[in-house]
């Protein structure tokens, strides 16, 4: 296993830790500076760099090929990741979808308080939309938006590999140009997300034979220095432009991972783990629900003050975490063929 597909698997566990950061909030009451610069750095900004990670490398892999002299995107070829992305992400996006589903039809029967009881299936409509777009853009197990477009950039590969076979780096910086600026409403859903854009950078990148961590490497620390400026920046200035900043520093705080990580790992410092790069797409699928449940429950134990709501931010995060990886083990001891289902056989 080369120094990149090193640095690929050990960054899976972390960045799935980023969105779990990601999708925690705080009290809209609270008005203290720490509490909301603390937020805004874990969730608005380190972490931000985690999703478009995740499409970079799945641009990547879906057309990488171990064969150095393989420059064509057959039919075979297509054929056969599409079959290999029906077991990673097809039947595990069907899966939990629907077992959220049946939870809140299940939800539906009691007058409980619970975070979901905002959700509703009445119709068959209801039921097929929620596989999809339940009319906020998103499943109803809101997260998995990302495997579905994923899945929709496969399906599409033949064009992005014509894209940019022909049209090289065009495509490229088109797209992040709109992602960059925001152009949300051009009329495709997915062109809404980061997943367009980093997907084909990360297709550029591996049609082209390209080593991802060999570019990010040529930085050196210059990029880490980069993105502690923009971090910086991105926290204290407030300003009409503060959204380009935090989009610049997205792709800055990239170049800054890949080099970190892999430096550490050439160093002998830090180890890719086949087990943690499993348990993200299990802790992906059960962190959201999860996570608001446990949020709730601290918040009406423990007192509300500023100090409790930052200790609430955290612990919701690891006691998740923590959680996950247990009934992850769990299963693995007692249900193999069931997480097989539940993580696409990975």
């Amino acid at each position: 296993m080369n120094l990149q597909s090193k640095t690929i698997d050990f960054l899976r566990f972390p960045m799935m830790v980023m969105i779990v950061f990601i999708h925690i909030g705080i009290s809209k009451r609270c008005d203290n500076s720490i509490v909301t610069t603390t937020y805004t750095l874990f969730s608005q900004i380190l972490s931000r760099i985690g999703v478009p990670l995740f499409f970079v490398f799945s641009g990547y892999l879906f057309f990488f090929s171990k064969d150095d002299k393989q420059t064509t995107f057959t039919k075979n070829i297509y054929l056969y990741k599409l079959k290999k992305r029906t077991k990673t992400l097809l039947v595990p996006y069907l899966f939990w979808n629907a077992l959220m589903i049946v939870f809140v039809l299940i939800m539906q029967k009691t007058t409980l308080f619970l975070p979901y009881n905002h959700l509703s299936i009445h119709s068959l409509k209801d039921f097929l939309l929620c596989f999809f777009d339940r009319g906020t853009d998103e499943p109803i197990l809101f997260q998995f938006w990302f495997v579905r477009d994923l899945m929709i950039l496969c399906v599409l590969s033949p064009i992005v590999y014509f894209l940019i076979r022909y049209l090289k780096l065009l495509p490229i910086m088109f797209f992040l140009l709109v992602w960059f600026l925001g152009l949300n409403d051009i009329g495709i859903k997915v062109f809404e997300r980061q997943a367009i854009c980093f997907f084909f950078l990360g297709a550029y990148l591996s049609i082209n034979k390209k080593d991802m961590v060999n570019i990010a490497r040529k930085f050196s620390f210059y990029s880490v220095f980069a993105y502690l400026m923009m971090i910086i920046v991105v926290l204290f200035y407030k300003g009409q432009y503060n959204v380009y900043f935090n989009r610049l520093s997205i792709i800055v705080g990239m170049i800054a991972v890949l080099y970190v990580v892999s430096s550490l790992i050439e160093k002998d410092k830090v180890h890719s783990d086949t087990t943690l790069s499993q348990m993200s797409f299990f802790l992906f699928a059960i962190h959201t629900f999860m996570l608001q449940y446990i949020q709730v429950v601290l918040t009406n134990i423990l007192p509300h003050n500023n100090f409790f709501i930052l200790l609430i931010y955290f612990i919701s995060v690891i006691i998740t975490i923590i959680v996950s990886i247990g009934l992850f083990k769990f299963f693995k001891h007692f249900f193999p063929c069931m997480l097989s289902i539940m993580i696409g056989q990975r």
